[in-house]
């Protein structure tokens, strides 16, 4: 693994190099990765703030919010790199 976080709610999110990411709550496991709608399969970090599981990869940072489908942002959006080594929640 890359980075763990323990979420809020108590679940672990774990990152993976290649593979998304997988969150482990109440005796299951559940992925994300590009076919759940993230940016970028390698993860290279985790945070948590009020909006969501941020989750940093090569192709740029994915927001998981509690609600919804995730949020990816690119140079497109205007970021000056895709590439997120490491995340500090606000």
């Amino acid at each position: 693994f890359l980075a763990l976080l323990r979420a809020r709610d108590g679940a672990l999110w774990a990152a993976t190099k290649g593979a998304g990411a997988v969150r482990y709550a109440r005796g299951r496991f559940e992925s994300y990765d590009m076919q759940r709608g993230l940016v970028g399969n390698s993860i290279n970090a985790l945070a948590e703030d009020v909006r969501g599981i941020w989750l940093g990869t090569p192709e740029g940072p994915s927001l998981l919010p509690a609600e919804g489908k995730p949020q990816n942002f690119t140079q497109r959006e205007g970021l000056p790199h895709n590439n997120v080594l490491s995340l500090c929640p606000d």
